[in-house]
C-alpha cells in the first residue's frame, strides 16, 4: 500500500515538474523617438545623476520576476568609458518625477551595479548590453519602476542612445550627489529582460519517497 501511495504522489510531482515552464520575458520599452547623450554626456560633464520613471503600462511585462538585462539602442558610433558607475533599481508609487531625486522612491533602491569603469559600446541600431548583476532585484509588477545611473569621470566622449516619448519620465543633474534635477517630457527606450517562472517548482522524486520511508 505504501508503495501504492509514492508511486502516485511520485506520478503527481513529476506532471507538475514537467508543467513548469522557466523563462526570460523580453520587452522593448518606449517607442524610438530621437537620439539623447544622457545619461552618456562625457563630452560636456564629469559627472552625472540620472534618473527615469517608467509606469507598470510603459513596461508592458505578463508578471514579476528579476530584471537581469538591461540594453540601450545606440543611435550613434561613438564610445566612451565612464568611472564610478553605479545603477539602481527601485519600486515608486509615482506617475511623474519629482525635482527632488529622493522624493520618487518608495523603498529603498537596489543597487544592481557597481562598476569602476563601464565603457559604452556598438553602433547605430544596435543594443547595448550594460551588464547588470543578475537575480538582485525583482519587479513585483505591480507597482511603477525607478532606475537611477550615477557615475563619476570619464574619457570626455558623449555616447547618444535612443529616447522615447513620455511626460515627466526622465531627469538628471551634472553631478552624481545632485539632491535635485531638471526633470524633461521623454521616456527612456530600453530592451530590458526579466526573468520569471509559470507553474509551480518543480519536486524531486527523492524527497517525495522521503515522506513516505
Amino acid at each position: 500500500m505504501k508503495n501504492v501511495k509514492l508511486l502516485m504522489v511520485a506520478s503527481l510531482c513529476l506532471t507538475a515538474a514537467a508543467a513548469t515552464v522557466w523563462g526570460d520575458e523580453v520587452r522593448i520599452i518606449g517607442n524610438r523617438s530621437s537620439s539623447n547623450v544622457s545619461p552618456w554626456w562625457g563630452s560636456s560633464f564629469n559627472a552625472m545623476r540620472f534618473m527615469v520613471l517608467w509606469t507598470k503600462a510603459d513596461l508592458g511585462f505578463v508578471r514579476g520576476g528579476y530584471i537581469n538585462k538591461i540594453e540601450w539602442e545606440r543611435s550613434s558610433t561613438a564610445r566612451g568609458t565612464f568611472n564610478n558607475v553605479r545603477i539602481y533599481f527601485c519600486h515608486s508609487t509615482r506617475t511623474a518625477l519629482d525635482r527632488t531625486f529622493n522624493n520618487n522612491y518608495s523603498g529603498t533602491p537596489v543597487q544592481v551595479l557597481n562598476a569602476s569603469s563601464l565603457t559604452v559600446t556598438g553602433t547605430t541600431g544596435q543594443w547595448w548590453n550594460t551588464g547588470i548583476t543578475p537575480n538582485e532585484f525583482s519587479y513585483d509588477n505591480t507597482r511603477n519602476l525607478l532606475m537611477e545611473i550615477r557615475w563619476r569621470g570619464d574619457s570626455g566622449t558623449a555616447c547618444a542612445c535612443y529616447r522615447a516619448d513620455g511626460t515627466q519620465k526622465r531627469m538628471w543633474a551634472n553631478s552624481d550627489t545632485a539632491t535635485t534635477g531638471s526633470i524633461f517630457n521623454q521616456l527612456q527606450r530600453l530592451r530590458m529582460t526579466i526573468a520569471n517562472a509559470t507553474g509551480v517548482a518543480p519536486t524531486s522524486l527523492g524527497r517525495v519517497k522521503a515522506l513516505y520511508e
